[in-house]
């Protein structure tokens, strides 16, 4: 069976059908969702004459997991909101080619040793390297970057440990007038922040996605206004006092923490959401509201 069969057959179909739901949820109309996804509106009413977990048990009868098939719509529906065409064709590509990889790879033996050695793009990196550039092309964001510079993690799935987190390999700095990111989106990538986060999901499953930006309590006081849950955190005369004091904090559920940092530690504001599209909408609030 070849790869472009799976996809046709297997992938693209249940797919499809949750991202129109999905779009629907979100108050997009059928014409709507013809146009951006380019199918027609009796085949949209026809995705919706069926209900969602139609769609899931497909995937999960073919072997799925259903958390790698939720993340998948997540992003791609982040992309989709957005109506960038090109970029949604390009990423569904890229999931569907995965997806048809892994099961192909699943279903014949022979293939084994060649899909453990084939290198296949990382859809959850190449929506995290996107993010990221949109992000720092916003205008003013270099005023967010504290002195040791900034990063930016996200875990596709709940993770285990840090192991299933991205962030970059360096970070984010101010370069003369702008900001520049230094290093690659790896799993594992900024092993401070992604333990903070790791520490975070264990009172809040649904946070996802966390950034560090410059220490201000004018942005503090903004969020707060703005109804998001603000705590403090700090100073620490101790690295180990650093991390009882995280965790603590961090068991209030807070959307934001305010480290008044010490022992070598800048203060800085850390950033907790559920997507990486939260996390853009709380930097919106804070640079431009």
């Amino acid at each position: 069976m070849l790869l472009q069969e799976i996809a046709a057959r297997i992938i693209i179909p249940p797919l499809k059908g949750l991202l129109v739901h999905s779009l629907s949820k979100e108050g997009f109309s059928q014409r709507r969702i013809a146009k951006l996804l380019g199918i027609t509106q009796p085949q949209v009413h026809k995705y919706l004459s069926k209900p969602e977990e139609y769609y899931y048990n497909l995937l999960l009868s073919h072997g799925f997991d259903l958390d790698k098939i939720t993340s998948y719509l997540n992003i791609i529906l982040y992309t989709a909101l957005k109506e960038e065409q090109i970029k949604l064709v390009l990423l569904m590509s890229s999931i569907v080619n995965e997806l048809s990889m892994e099961y192909l790879c699943r279903i014949k033996h022979g293939a084994k040793d060649y899909c453990r050695d084939t290198i296949i793009v990382d859809p959850f990196i190449e929506h995290y390297r996107s993010f990221v550039s949109t992000l720092l092309s916003k205008y003013n964001l270099s005023r967010l970057i504290p002195e040791v510079g900034s990063n930016i993690v996200f875990s596709p799935h709940k993770p285990r440990d840090i192991s299933d987190i991205i962030g970059l390999s360096g970070r984010i700095l101010r370069v003369g007038g702008g900001i520049k990111a230094v290093g690659e989106p790896i799993y594992g990538g900024s092993r401070h922040l992604s333990r903070i986060l790791l520490i975070a999901t264990k009172y809040n499953e649904k946070y996802r996605a966390a950034m560090n930006i410059v220490y201000d309590k004018l942005i503090l006081d903004k969020l707060a206004n703005k109804n998001y849950k603000v705590t403090e955190s700090g100073p620490h005369k101790t690295l180990e006092e650093f991390w009882s004091d995280i965790e603590k904090a961090l068991r209030e559920k807070p959307q934001i923490i305010g480290d008044k940092g010490g022992y070598g530690l800048e203060p800085v504001i850390y950033i907790f959401a559920e997507n990486l599209s939260e996390l853009e909408e709380i930097i919106q609030i804070i640079l431009y509201d």
